[in-house]
């Protein structure tokens, strides 16, 4: 392949991929070159040796992208020394990058790699067990493949091997969970509070028993940051998200790769500030128009569920700045018990016990019925858009209509917008709903924040209503909004499919295995948290999130598929409360405690019942509002 002019030139992974024929969707195929190496070295690849390569290949998941085709070629013709000595150092290379595409590819992987190929020199021995000593043709392998390694020569190797055969399994700990059904019944039964026992009993990587799969508990910000950053490709959703796909079919919040890729592209430009700041005076307006009727009750003074409340305002905000329709009445009655079906089934779709949609059980029924709901609602607006000869309004729908791939020139199907905006319907005002009820709930339990809070709205915004350009003053605000989300995450948490076989901790994570990553449990580190239960905003002073590392605290997720109606939430979010704090204040019922419902998102279980308090010439008064 090379005459060795290049000696001493910096190597390149970029320009060694090239030459050796390999791409960024089958670069791990590379790991199985020292083993070929190893099977060719007696002139022949033996069908044991053949075979063993292959079922490492396939436990370690390093077959994806084509790489299936690669090994077949290496197997059934011996690459040249100029191609094994290029592909040894790339894989070697691929070792010493923090990030990008070294994914699997570790220290440990090259110590680990060097048993498997003595186990391949020993393959030769037969289905009856017979040991072949290792030929002179193999020994000089595995002395050029240690070498190559830097982790030993033509002394070591077989000490090396030895001692890594010694040592003791790096299998993450756990709990053990029953025979049959492993942990399943527990994580069904308190997914929190299993969750935060794995983490307070085992660890920053735990081992989940779960009944035809294994789940692990990631929950270390720097093993965050590797799944969801870092190493982004080898942890797509995959099948981790098919309970979401009932749902969403294929969207921009259930695809990975290729599949989600221009569905980013065509929908990033609606949810950038420029975009969502022109929502900015509806959402003020639908939040004092649900202050006026509070106001206007028969009996202002009684008690409301201000949890229910924020589902009813955050999805006629979504209907307006989505749809441009106003939903209210039946339909939003509708849609709003039809999203809770929906949410509710997709939570418990893991259960394997759990009947197939096409038996007509309750929970199926309930959940199919929520499908025709939204497929009705949708289309019926998508068909009245079509018919409406007028301007378009200024909605996420036109921009989705106008808007087309600048890489392929092509807009979306019906079926595809059918998909973004049941999405965004769902998420969209499910979880700025969520958040809202818990934060109206932490300040009615901490009076000092509210009065901090109501003092910073009365100096920014005086007598005025809140508007965009006032938000970036409102910095307490959103330090009581990064606080609450840090106890109650939108989403508890966040389920990985493990493409390839890595090492996070010290701990093997095996390929098709699921990759836990859990807001709520990072969230309550103590070794990253002081008093993790305790409610202080000011954890959020910039001098203090400067001093934890970056995913110490992650709501709307990180890395590619990082959460992307973020700033469209938060303006929401901080219009809503500056709205309403201005003229009412909500005082929980006295021992009320609203529960806990982790379903997909953690919403309050029993609601949030709040007496209103609205503001007058005379100040503060029970019921009245002048």
């Amino acid at each position: 392949m090379n005459d060795g002019s290049d000696e001493g030139k910096a190597f390149s992974t970029a320009a060694a991929m090239r030459e050796l024929g390999i791409d960024k969707d089958n670069f791990r195929t590379i790991g199985l070159l020292p083993l070929v190496l190893v099977a060719w070295a007696d002139g022949t690849v033996q069908r044991a040796e053949g075979a063993l390569i292959r079922r490492v290949a396939r436990e370690k998941g390093w077959l994806v992208g084509g790489g299936e085709a690669l090994l077949e070629r290496w197997l059934n013709a011996r690459p040249d020394d100029d191609y094994v000595n290029a592909g040894l150092r790339l894989l070697h290379a691929l070792t010493n990058e923090r990030r990008g595409l070294s994914g699997a590819i570790t220290t440990a992987t090259l110590s680990n790699l060097l048993v498997l190929c003595k186990d391949v020199a020993e393959a030769a021995g037969g289905m009856w067990g017979l040991n072949n000593p290792i030929s002179a043709e193999e020994e000089q392998a595995l002395v050029r493949i240690a070498e190559a390694f830097e982790i030993g020569d033509a002394g070591t190797w077989r000490r090396i091997v030895a001692e890594l055969e010694a040592q003791p399994p790096t299998e993450a700990p756990g709990p053990k969970g029953a025979l049959v059904v492993g942990d399943l019944p527990a994580m069904l039964g308190d997914p929190l509070g299993t969750l935060m026992h794995c983490l307070n009993e085992h660890g920053d990587v735990v081992r989940i028993p779960i009944p035809g799969n294994e789940w692990y508990l990631i929950s270390h910000p720097d093993h965050v940051k590797r799944v969801l950053v870092d190493q982004a490709r080898n942890y797509p959703r995959g099948s981790s998200y098919d309970r979401f796909r009932l749902i969403f079919d294929k969207s921009i919040g259930t695809t990975d790769g290729e599949e989600w890729r221009p569905l980013r592209r065509m929908a990033q430009p609606a949810f950038h500030r420029e975009s969502v700041s022109k929502m900015a005076d509806m959402m003020t307006r639908c939040s004092e128009e649900m202050l006026e009727q509070w106001a206007k009750r028969e009996r202002p003074e009684a008690s409301f569920d201000v949890a229910l409340a924020m589902q009813q305002l955050t999805l006629r905000i979504i209907g307006l700045a989505v749809f441009s329709v106003d939903l209210r009445a039946e339909t939003a009655s509708e849609l709003g018990h039809a999203v809770v079906d929906a949410l509710e089934y997709a939570a418990g779709a893991s259960n394997p016990f759990r009947m197939p949609l096409t038996v007509p059980t309750p929970a199926n029924r309930r959940f199919n019925r929520s499908l025709e709901i939204f497929a009705r609602f949708i289309y019926e607006t998508l068909d009245a858009r079509a018919k409406d000869e007028g301007e378009p309004p200024p909605d996420l729908l036109s921009m989705l209509l106008a808007t087309v791939d600048p890489e392929t020139g092509e807009g979306l199907s019906r079926e595809q917008l059918r998909n973004e905006l049941l999405a965004y319907l769902v998420a969209g005002h499910e979880t700025s709903a969520n958040t809202l009820s818990w934060l109206f709930f932490m300040l009615s339990r901490h009076p000092l924040v509210a009065r901090r809070v109501e003092a910073e709205l009365a100096e920014v915004l005086g007598d005025e209503a809140p508007t965009v350009a006032k938000l970036d003053e409102l910095r307490y605000l959103d330090q009581v909004i990064q606080e609450t989300m840090r106890l109650y995450p939108p989403a508890f948490m966040l389920p990985r499919e493990v493409q390839s076989e890595d090492n996070i901790g010290g701990y093997t994570i095996p390929a098709g295995a699921w990759v836990l990553v859990s807001p709520y449990v990072t969230h309550r580190r103590p070794d990253v948290w002081d008093n993790p239960e305790g409610f202080d905003p000011d954890r959020f002073l910039p001098e203090a999130v400067a001093a934890r590392a970056p995913l110490a605290h992650f709501p709307f997720f990180a890395g590619p598929h990082k959460c992307i109606g973020q700033v469209m939430a938060m303006m929401e979010i901080k219009l809503v409360v500056a709205a309403m704090l201005r003229r009412c204040r909500l005082d929980l019922v006295p021992g009320f405690e609203p529960g806990l419902d982790a379903q997909v998102t953690l919403r309050p279980r029993h609601g949030v019942l709040v007496t209103p308090r609205f503001r007058g010439a005379s100040g503060l008064e029970v019921g009245r509002a002048e």
